[in-house]
């Protein structure tokens, strides 16, 4: 038999435990008895079964305008710029190093 068909018909069994699973998936939810992580891990499911995955909005995903990635890329710009410097007397004050190309 063909992978494909045979995927095909895993599928279809599974299916059709569908209501049965979601249903074990909630006595394990409502069940104070269970340890709070198993309680979670099948909310979790549950919500995303039914919902979907959280989306993040889109300008949240935008390099340019992410605070935490601006702000890496500021604190990369001045690293780059204190890398350029170097001490050249005993009180600590840095200059720029003269470049060897020019």
């Amino acid at each position: 038999m063909p992978r494909n068909k045979r995927l095909g018909n895993v599928e279809t069994l599974c299916r059709a435990y569908t209501v049965e699973a979601t249903m074990a998936l909630a006595a394990i939810m409502r069940d104070e008895g269970n340890p709070p992580a198993a309680r979670v891990a099948a909310i979790a499911i549950i919500l995303e079964r039914g919902w979907g995955r959280p989306r993040i909005p889109k300008e949240d995903t935008d390099a340019k305008t992410d605070p935490i990635i601006v702000e890496i890329i500021q604190h990369v710009r001045q690293m780059k710029k204190v890398e350029s410097l170097s001490p050249v007397n005993g009180n600590g004050h840095l200059i720029e190093r003269e470049d060897s190309d020019g």
